[in-house]
């Protein structure tokens, strides 16, 4: 039997669904690595009738963050082995725009750097990769995919990774 995340709220009687069982783990084991990788408790409700996770404060964007790439879990679980393989590349290229992009932007050619600012934008660009590296580097979804889906995955959000950190050298 796997260990349920105790930082997931769900109606004990999931428990009596492989269906629901099998969501938990995946819910569990993802939670468990991104609130890790956060250095966080994030709690996350599981809503067995929507068969998804809600954010039990949708004010913290890091709980909604999490909660959000569950649910994308989730119902990338339920695809077959081709359409899971087919994902791939939109969930990294989703990452890229989403959390990726906006830490380039802050120090693009376009920013306006001068002296008086410099500093702030300089902070603000080293906070932002390195909350995106501590997330993101060696990254995959856990529970669902084939080892060489895994690998891929970790494999180019490192890439990411490594490009940020080549910013800074």
């Amino acid at each position: 039997m796997f260990k349920i995340n105790p930082n997931i709220i769900f109606n004990e009687s999931c428990l009596d669904s492989n269906k629901h069982k099998s969501i938990l783990n995946i819910i569990s084991l993802n939670l468990t690595e991104l609130n890790r990788r956060q250095n966080k408790t994030n709690k996350i409700v599981y809503l067995d009738d929507e068969f998804k996770t809600t954010p039990t404060n949708d004010l913290d964007s890091d709980n909604v963050f999490v909660s959000d790439s569950i649910n994308h879990f989730i119902y990338w679980s339920n695809q077959n082995s081709i359409e899971k393989n087919l994902w791939i590349e939109p969930y990294l290229h989703n990452i890229e725009n989403i959390h990726y992009e906006p830490i380039i932007q802050v120090v693009n050619p376009k920013s306006k750097i001068n002296d008086k600012n410099k500093d702030s934008i300089f902070n603000r660009f080293f906070n932002k990769k390195e909350r995106f590296v501590k997330i993101f580097k060696g990254f995959y979804p856990i529970g669902f995919l084939e080892t060489s889906q895994e690998e891929l995955i970790s494999e180019s959000l490192s890439y990411l990774c490594t490009e940020l950190d080549a910013w800074v050298k």
